[in-house]
């Protein structure tokens, strides 16, 4: 069984939805999560399988929408989800 990976990124306010549509549009490829939406901070959700697939998808929007990879939030701490990645 994969075991899941989280991918922490940060982007405008603007932004996350597209980020969010064009990745989910990818299928079982990876989630999209809003962690913060004021702060514009989403984690992209996917296996030890996908993570190399959802890397190379956020790269290619990277060339037409700020992002960057950010440490995992401190606000995730006690999340029971994004705990266990």
């Amino acid at each position: 069984m994969a075991d899941l990976v989280s991918i922490y990124i940060k982007l405008s306010k603007e932004d996350i939805s597209t980020v969010k549509f064009i990745l989910e549009t990818y299928d079982d490829v990876a989630l999209v999560r809003t962690l913060d939406a004021e702060a514009a901070e989403i984690a992209v959700l996917a296996t030890t399988d996908t993570a190399a697939t959802a890397r190379k998808i956020l790269a290619d929007l990277s060339t037409t929408i700020a992002l960057e990879e950010i440490e995992q939030p401190p606000s995730t701490a006690n999340d029971w989800l994004l705990a266990s990645s």
